[in-house]
Parts: C-alpha cells; sequence; structure tokens
C-alpha cells in the first residue's frame, strides 16, 4: 500500500488571491485598503449639494418624524388577518420597514442637533441625551401597553385595545412637530 502524498504546500497569499478570485470579490478586497484623496474637483465639475445640505435640516427631521409618527399610526388602523388575508401581515412589515427609515435619518439628525446646539463643554453628553430616546420610548410604550391590559380585559384588549398604543403616537408626533418648529437651521446648511 501506498501511502498517499501529502497535498502540496500552498502559500497563503496564494490560496487568499485564489478564494478572492474565485468568488469575484477581489475587487472588494481592494476597497477596504486606505483610500488615498481625491483631487478636488474644479468649480465647474462640482456636484451640487444632496439631502439635508439642500434642502435643510430642520425639514428633514421633521420629514422623518412625519414617517414615524404616520407609520405607527397606520399600524393601529391595519386590518386583522381574517379581514384581509395576507395583506395585513405585508402591510405591517412595510410599515415598520418605513419607521425604520424614519428612524435611522431622524437618531442621526439628533445627535448632530443636540451636539451643534449646546456649549462646548458639554457637547458629549448632550449628543448621547440622543441615544437614550429609543429605550426611553420603548418603556413607555411598554408601560402604556401595560395600562391598557390592566384597565381592559383579555378580550377586549387583543381584539382593539392594544391599537390604542400606536392611534396615541398622533399626540407624541404633535408634540414633536411644535418642538421642531422650535430648531433654526445653521445658515451654513439652510436652503439656499
Amino acid at each position: 500500500m501506498s501511502q498517499e502524498e501529502p497535498p502540496p504546500i500552498v502559500s497563503h497569499r496564494l490560496r487568499e488571491h485564489a478564494v478572492y478570485s474565485k468568488y469575484g470579490a477581489f475587487p472588494a478586497r481592494r476597497s477596504t485598503r486606505c483610500p488615498r484623496p481625491l483631487p478636488p474637483r474644479p468649480p465647474h465639475r462640482q456636484s451640487p449639494q444632496t439631502g439635508a445640505a439642500c434642502i435643510g435640516r430642520k425639514r428633514v427631521l421633521v420629514a422623518t418624524l412625519l414617517l414615524i409618527g404616520v407609520a405607527t399610526f397606520f399600524i393601529g388602523l391595519l386590518p386583522t388577518h381574517a379581514q384581509a388575508g395576507a395583506l395585513a401581515p405585508t402591510l405591517l412589515v412595510f410599515l415598520r420597514f418605513v419607521q425604520g427609515v424614519g428612524v435611522g435619518g431622524e437618531w442621526g439628525g439628533a445627535v448632530l442637533l443636540s451636539s451643534e446646539f449646546s456649549q462646548a463643554g458639554q457637547r458629549g453628553f448632550w449628543a448621547s441625551a440622543a441615544q437614550v430616546g429609543p429605550p426611553l420610548g420603548t418603556l413607555m410604550a411598554n408601560g402604556v401597553l401595560a395600562v391598557l391590559a390592566g384597565l381592559l380585559s383579555e378580550d377586549a384588549f387583543l381584539s382593539w385595545g392594544w391599537r390604542i398604543a400606536f392611534l396615541l403616537s398622533a399626540v407624541l408626533v404633535a408634540f414633536g412637530l411644535r418642538l421642531g418648529r422650535a430648531v433654526q437651521d445653521d445658515d451654513a446648511v439652510s436652503p439656499a
């Protein structure tokens, strides 16, 4: 009986290259390297401002607040599975997606505004206050649901009572919009 020869030893670099090229991820490996800064574009080739820099942070924050609030309110109005079939959970997933998009925009903007408009020695503290918002909102929502579950019978809570918490989001959106009116855009980023 002959012993099988061990496979040839392949260098780490060659093996790595073979794996990356086999799966087409070699360009992805190249993109993880530290990029060199690009030279500035000539003035006639500069792209126009986009996003919050174009329309103002205040409008972006109001739009994201409305996304979150309207989606949450409509979750309270969703039909049941018995009424709409598979459309009900599809609408729920879509509304949760809209909420997530809104939260993504709102969270970054809230950190930015709270750090910009705070005193120089307290910027880190006030920027971190935005990180407390989502857990605090979750605690408040659970508190409202606990009160509703305690006040209503189990059948009433499961049939319509849980919707009250979602419909109450309209009050929070109105409060947020009132606060948002007081926010001033910085002159450097206000729309032209």
